[in-house]
């Protein structure tokens, strides 16, 4: 499951349900990685392997017989980097020289000696602390001083003993062609690279930690909602109040049928701008407005004229308060069931999400 396609299927589908509550481009970008390749060159001393370095990165390591390379040096050529390392003469030695470096490289280069090919030692090392599923390129050195009727039969060798980690065995010597090796500047499957799982791994730690935080949040409060969007209509409301009470005190208005109209004129963006708010907070609005208010017949007209200004303030002021009162309990009414879904929605997509993240987690 940890490899090809059905790995990254896990992955992916973890980041898809997660990208619903938390954010999780870091994850996006551990699996794009830097675009860079990273190879810890290995093998038995003087098989060859800096004089492979050389020829790959156009670097000057040191060649020669005897083993030269006495430390673990970093060689590159554009998004290439090739650890050159010293020669495997212990498998313990072999072993801690990999395990130290894994965390670092997305495969093995491993420089086999043609003259003796894949020794014990060698071998051990790199089972003991190499996943079996770690890219593996196998580069069969110093053919060249092989009868070439042996070629065939030395690399069936390497590829036999190498079989369970899927190698890709590469002829190599004085003579070989490079073209083969151009494999090694290709990104590398994500899953198999200790360097890229390692990262991916993090970055999904910390969105598994940001769905537990989430989880442990109480959410929307039904209650609270409705008090601010009260609120916001109240404080409209009475904006508006006191413009159509000037335009009553300038005699523009002269009846309370036609305050209540403007007002209720003004009410109906206020209505829009709380809608809007809710449907920020809750993914959905009410549909409530303020009602129109009454049309007076003669004799209300009658009455607001023989009472005045005071007369068309009072009956303004009766009306803002019962648009008050019925906006108050229409918004507490719409934000219950609305609040009670999305909190069911989101702790069935929180589940869903961290039971994503979990099984993708278990395979890196």
């Amino acid at each position: 499951m940890s490899r090809g396609a059905d790995g990254m299927a896990v992955v992916e589908r973890a980041i898809g349900l997660a990208s619903e509550l938390v954010p999780v481009d870091a994850v996006r970008d551990a699996i794009a990685g830097d675009g860079g390749v990273v190879w810890l060159v290995i093998g038995r001393r003087s098989a060859g392997k800096s004089r492979l370095v050389n020829r790959l990165v156009g670097a000057e390591q040191e060649e020669g017989l005897g083993g030269v390379t006495s430390e673990v040096v970093a060689c590159s050529d554009g998004g290439l980097t090739l650890l050159d390392s010293p020669g495997i003469e212990d498998d313990l030695a072999g072993a801690d020289l990999i395990e130290e470096h894994l965390g670092a490289i997305d495969g093995l280069l491993w420089v086999v000696d043609g003259l003796q090919p894949l020794t014990r030692v060698e071998r051990d090392a790199v089972e003991r602390a190499a996943p079996v599923d770690l890219p593996l390129v196998a580069v069969v050195s110093r053919l060249d001083l092989v009868d070439p009727g042996e070629h065939d039969a030395i690399l069936h060798r390497v590829f036999r003993l190498l079989a369970a980690r899927s190698p890709v065995v590469v002829p190599g010597g004085r003579d070989a062609d490079p073209a083969p090796l151009a494999l090694l500047r290709k990104p590398v499957d994500p899953l198999r690279s200790p360097r890229k799982k390692a990262a991916i791994r993090s970055s999904l730690e910390g969105v598994a930690q940001a769905l537990l935080h989430l989880s442990h949040a109480s959410g929307p409060d039904p209650a609270g909602l409705a008090t601010e969007a009260a609120s916001r209509f109240e404080a409209r409301l009475r904006e508006a109040q006191e413009d159509v009470a000037a335009r009553v005190r300038d005699h523009h208005i002269l009846f309370r049928d036609e305050a209540l109209q403007a007002l209720h004129g003004h009410l109906l963006g206020a209505a829009d701008d709380v809608r809007a708010f809710l449907r920020a907070e809750l993914g959905e609005a009410p549909t409530w407005k303020p009602a129109p208010p009454d049309t007076l017949d003669l004799a209300g007209q009658a009455k607001d004229l023989f009472g005045g200004t005071r007369q068309v303030l009072d009956g303004l002021q009766t009306g803002a308060d019962a648009w008050s009162v019925a906006a108050a309990l229409a918004f507490e009414a719409v934000t219950t069931l609305p609040v009670s879904r999305m909190l069911l929605q989101r702790a069935s997509a929180l589940t869903a999400a961290r039971e994503a993240v979990d099984a993708a987690l278990r395979i890196l």
